[in-house]
């Protein structure tokens, strides 16, 4: 499974920069830290570790892009709605670790 992780700037395979997830709240910009992850029957899974609500997935990485963010906008619009606060900006990563086994 490969895991590709983001904070500000979504990074491809390749290590090309794909460009931060960005939403707009109605009190100016906001990034959240988003992490892709490959699904074994194609797709990718997406999570955002600073608003716990949101899961989404998509059939292609730009379609899980497109669904988190419209997800963590939708999040952000309720939490005013109920007088909750915005959570700050934190820090997601996610790497490869290698190990030996048997």
């Amino acid at each position: 499974m490969q895991w590709i992780a983001c904070y500000v700037l979504l990074v491809e395979d390749d290590g090309s920069d794909k460009g931060p997830i960005t939403v707009m709240d109605g009190m100016g910009v906001r990034q959240f830290s988003v992490v892709f992850e490959s699904c074994q029957e194609g797709g990718f899974y997406a999570y955002a570790p600073e608003l716990p609500e949101i899961h989404t997935q998509g059939d292609t990485l730009d379609e899980a892009r497109e669904m988190v963010a419209d997800a963590i906008e939708l999040a952000l619009e309720v939490r005013r709605e109920r007088g909750e606060e915005l959570p700050d900006e934190g820090f997601a990563l996610a790497e490869k670790v290698a190990v030996t086994f048997p």
